[in-house]
């Protein structure tokens, strides 16, 4: 488990027009924003995939972002990777549609990177829909650059999976 982590507010950073507050959440929080807000299937991956890390991004004290994070006691979303010691996935992020074009996304992205890596995480993958542009470019604006392309087909129930190395599903150096 990580240590607990402060809060951050964005104070006049390009890009954004509003307060925005990034922050580790907690499960207590979650569950309260989930008895006050109706929330999309995202932001209940405690009790779908028994994740426990993640971030949460505010504009103007509303919940309008969650980022889980996965680490080696869960699956990765890829069925091949299997995350070590010191490794971490950033998983299942959503913005409320309300939130977007805000810049919410590269916020919390960031926000998440430096307390993972102050944490002493050395490397935090990413997998992203190659059609979801706006997902891909909030990771590439990060700093994450792309090394692998996955592509999943299921047929009668069974995956078929194709590996194809890049030379640059996105990793953070």
């Amino acid at each position: 488990m990580l240590p607990a982590a402060s809060g951050w507010q964005s104070n006049g950073h390009p890009g954004v027009s509003g307060p925005v507050k990034v922050r580790r959440g907690r499960l207590e929080e979650l569950r309260r924003w989930r008895e006050t807000v109706k929330l999309p299937p995202d932001f209940f991956e405690d009790l779908t995939h028994e994740l426990q890390w993640f971030y949460l991004g505010f504009w103007n004290e509303e919940i309008a972002h969650i980022q889980w994070i996965a680490d080696g006691e869960r699956p990765c979303t890829v069925s091949n990777l299997v995350l070590q010691p010191g490794e971490v996935e950033i998983r299942n992020v959503h913005t409320l549609a309300k939130f977007r074009r805000k810049h919410l996304y590269s916020h919390v992205v960031a926000f998440a990177i430096n307390d993972l890596q102050s944490s002493g995480i050395k490397t935090i993958y990413a997998h992203v829909n190659t059609g979801n542009k706006a997902s891909l470019n909030g990771f590439l604006a990060a700093g994450f650059r792309s090394i692998e392309r996955i592509t999943t087909r299921r047929v009668l129930g069974v995956d078929w999976i194709k590996h194809e190395i890049l030379l640059g599903s996105a990793q953070r150096m």
